[in-house]
């Protein structure tokens, strides 16, 4: 037991310990980390890349360009983004790691909607190389936002010929809104009632 100068009440200190039950396993598992890393170390012997191999498997890797590898292989293709955004973070790691075309392009096929992959036969780009793959995706959405846009325009210049007025909001309770033209059937039965002729 500790005592402060200053203070009166003693102040207790104590250590937390795992109970009986735990100590076997804790043995355990320090004893299997221990024989892991014997294996690792008597792999020395046998060269270093297989040294350097044995560790990452059992430590994960340390070099920059496997997280690179994960991270491009983990970039999405946004359901309302464009190519290019999808492109411009894939040119980020694309630099760092030193991938061939084929890898490259199996990459951008996975991440692709399917719509978009579905398109790629029609192509007449050549999709063989990445630089090709690349050009084509980039047509197709950009194919694909254009027809959005066009539609998108119709549909408001269809409204526009049809007279198309958006509806005011319905009054609550049975109010007039003092936009509304006409009044509802709940106004004109609220009439009736406050007029008396309906007994």
């Amino acid at each position: 037991m500790l005592v402060r100068e200053n203070s009166k009440t003693p102040r207790k200190y104590s250590l937390l310990f795992p109970t009986s039950g735990v100590w076997p396993w804790i043995i355990l598992s320090l004893l299997s980390m221990i024989l892991k890393l014997i294996k690792v170390l008597t792999s020395w012997k046998s060269g270093r890349s297989a040294f350097v191999q044995k560790l990452s498997n059992l430590l994960g890797s340390y070099l920059p360009e496997d997280d690179d590898e994960d991270t491009i292989v983990a970039i999405l293709f946004s359901n309302n983004g464009k190519a290019v955004n999808y492109f411009i973070q894939f040119a980020k790691f694309q630099n760092r790691i030193h991938w061939d075309d084929r890898a490259l392009r199996k990459v951008v096929k996975d991440a692709i909607p399917n719509c978009a992959r579905n398109k790629l036969r029609f192509s007449h780009e050549d999709v063989s190389t990445f630089e090709g793959l690349k050009r084509a995706v980039m047509r197709i959405d950009n194919d694909f936002w254009k027809c959005q846009q066009e539609e998108r325009h119709k549909f408001q210049a269809a409204r526009a010929v049809q007279g198309y007025t958006p509806k005011a909001p319905r009054p609550t309770q049975g109010r007039p809104s003092p936009t509304s033209e006409s009044p509802t059937l709940t106004d004109k039965l609220l009439q009736d009632c406050t007029q008396g002729s309906l007994s």
